[in-house]
C-alpha cells in the first residue's frame, strides 16, 4: 500500500517518513508535501491508499485538505498528525480514520497504520464505503464524549441494558441497542449470536470445541466470541465465500 505525507515543516516530514519506513515498512511513501492544495492535486491525479495530514498547513490548512480528499471517487484513508489536541472532533467529522499527536511514537505510528490497512481493505470490500458518514461510535463519559473509529471494533456484545464495543486494547460501554448497530454498520458486521456482533475484516476463523459449540477467533484480542446455533450455517457460509479457515 501506499501513502503521501504532508507537513509543511520539512524535519517533521522526513521524520515521519523515517518512521513509516522503521515500523510498517510494507508501506510506500510515494509523495511528500508542503501543503495541502498540493496533495489534493495529487490525489486527484494518482491511486492514494493513505495521507499522513498535519493540520496547520499554509494554501489550505489539513481540515479543509480532508473535505476535498472524500469527495474523491475513490477517497483516501486520512490520518492527522498534529501537535494540536482540540481539532479531534474535526478531524473525525472529516472522516479520518485516526488522529495522532506529535512527536509520533513508533509504536502508535505502527497501530494507526494497521489500523488504516484495516480501514481501506474493508472499504475496498464494501465494508466503509466511500461518504459514510457511520465510521465512529459515541461513548459518553462523565466529562464528555469520545469518538471510536468503528474500524477498531472487534465485536459489539450485549450486556443486559448496555453494549460492549470491544477494540484491540479496551472496552467502552454503549448506549445504542445491538439491532442499531447491526443496520447502521451492516456491511462491516456480521451477527454470530443474538447478543452479538464481529466484525467481518478481524476474522481469523471459526472453530467447534468438544461440546459442539462453535467460536469465532478475532485478530488483535485473545477471546473467542460464540456462534449460536441458528447462526452457525450463515456464518460458515459467509466465512468459506471469503476463504476464511472452519474447523
Amino acid at each position: 500500500m501506499n501513502l503521501v505525507v504532508t507537513d509543511d515543516e520539512v524535519p517533521a516530514r522526513e521524520r515521519l517518513c523515517r518512521l513509516v519506513k522503521e515500523v510498517a515498512p510494507e508501506w510506500q511513501v510515494v509523495a511528500k508535501f508542503g501543503n495541502g492544495l498540493d496533495v489534493v492535486e495529487y490525489c486527484c491525479a494518482n491511486p492514494v491508499d493513505l495521507v499522513l495530514l498535519d493540520i496547520c498547513m499554509p494554501v489550505m490548512d489539513g481540515l479543509d485538505t480532508a473535505q476535498k480528499l472524500i469527495q474523491l471517487p475513490v477517497p483516501p484513508a486520512i490520518v492527522f498528525v498534529t501537535a494540536f489536541e482540540d481539532h479531534a472532533l474535526q478531524a473525525f467529522e472529516a472522516q479520518a480514520v485516526d488522529y495522532l499527536l506529535k512527536p509520533v511514537r513508533k509504536q502508535r505510528l505502527a497501530a494507526t497504520l494497521k489500523r488504516a490497512q484495516v480501514w481501506i481493505t474493508a472499504s475496498r470490500q464494501g465494508g466503509f464505503p466511500a461518504g459514510n458518514h457511520h465510521r465512529h461510535v459515541c461513548v459518553r463519559h462523565q466529562g464528555g464524549q469520545e469518538l471510536i473509529p468503528v474500524e477498531t471494533i472487534r465485536y459489539f456484545r450485549a450486556d443486559q441494558k448496555y453494549v460492549v464495543a470491544r477494540t484491540e486494547n479496551r472496552e467502552v460501554l454503549l448506549d445504542e441497542s445491538l439491532k442499531s448497530l447491526e443496520a447502521t454498520f451492516a456491511n462491516a458486521f456480521i451477527r454470530v449470536h443474538r447478543s452479538a456482533l464481529v466484525a467481518s475484516a478481524y476474522i481469523k476463523g471459526v472453530h467447534r470445541d468438544a461440546q459442539g459449540r462453535y467460536w469465532v477467533t478475532l485478530d488483535g484480542v485473545s477471546e473467542k466470541v460464540e456462534v449460536s446455533r441458528r447462526h452457525v450455517s450463515l456464518v460458515k457460509r459467509y466465512l468459506q465465500s471469503n476463504a476464511v479457515v472452519t474447523a
